[in-house]
């Protein structure tokens, strides 16, 4: 009886079984990712790179240096032979000459002419033609020859240095002259002198002498008279 007032045994409790530390679940510790570095999208790199590159190559190879040096500068316009300021020249020239009336023909004595490093000489006349030595050299050389220009003509130029000029014109002992037509006497022949900055036979320039380089050498007639006297001649026997 008293076994039947005892309280029924309780169910076995069973223990809790702990389960190994392996196979429970660790307890995750987030780790922290890197911060993602920003760095510039495709697009702007592709559109930013170019426009860089560009603008350094800009800088770095000066196109329009190299055009301009490839391209030849215009070289300056020569200034062609002129008359210069100082028109200072010495001029040793007769005025006049007389002449045999009957003369076609005349050999003028020496002349004298300096003060410039070139002139021009022109001579001209309307009836007299200047017979010179030396033939027409129409072209400047390299070695500096003299310019002549109407050798044999009523219309001369000539131009060089002063002693080259002095050579035409004294040479084989002065110029000789002949009259184009009737006698030399009562006829001029024309000298103008110009200094020039290089030899040159320009006929235009002929104008632009001084007046103190000009010279007019006038042909005047010698008094010769053939008159018949009358007089006693004594005659001894």
């Amino acid at each position: 009886m008293a076994e039947d007032l005892l309280p029924p045994d309780p169910a076995p409790i069973e223990a809790p079984v702990e389960t190994p530390a392996a196979s429970a679940s660790p307890e995750v510790v987030p780790t922290q990712s890197p911060e993602p570095v920003p760095t510039q999208s495709p697009t702007p790199q592709a559109s930013v790179a170019p426009a860089s590159v560009q603008t350094a190559a800009a800088v770095a190879d000066p196109v329009p240096t190299s055009t301009a040096s490839s391209t030849p500068s215009p070289s300056p316009t020569p200034i062609p032979p002129h008359a210069v300021a100082d028109q200072n020249l010495v001029i040793q020239l007769p005025k006049r000459m007389s002449v045999d009336p009957r003369a076609r023909t005349i050999q003028l004595p020496q002349m004298v002419v300096y003060g410039s490093p070139y002139i021009l000489a022109c001579l001209n006349s309307s009836q007299i033609i200047f017979a010179l030595s030396h033939p027409d050299t129409a072209v400047n050389s390299s070695a500096g020859n003299v310019l002549v220009a109407g050798s044999g003509t009523t219309n001369v130029r000539i131009s060089g240095s002063p002693w080259q000029v002095m050579s035409v014109l004294n040479s084989v002992n002065g110029m000789r002259l002949y009259s184009a037509g009737t006698a030399l006497a009562n006829h001029g022949a024309a000298f103008a002198f110009i200094a020039v900055s290089e030899p040159t036979i320009k006929p235009a320039l002929c104008g632009d002498f001084a007046v103190s380089n000009y010279r007019t050498l006038y042909f005047q007639p010698l008094g010769l008279n053939i008159d018949m006297v009358n007089g006693n001649v004594t005659l001894k026997h």
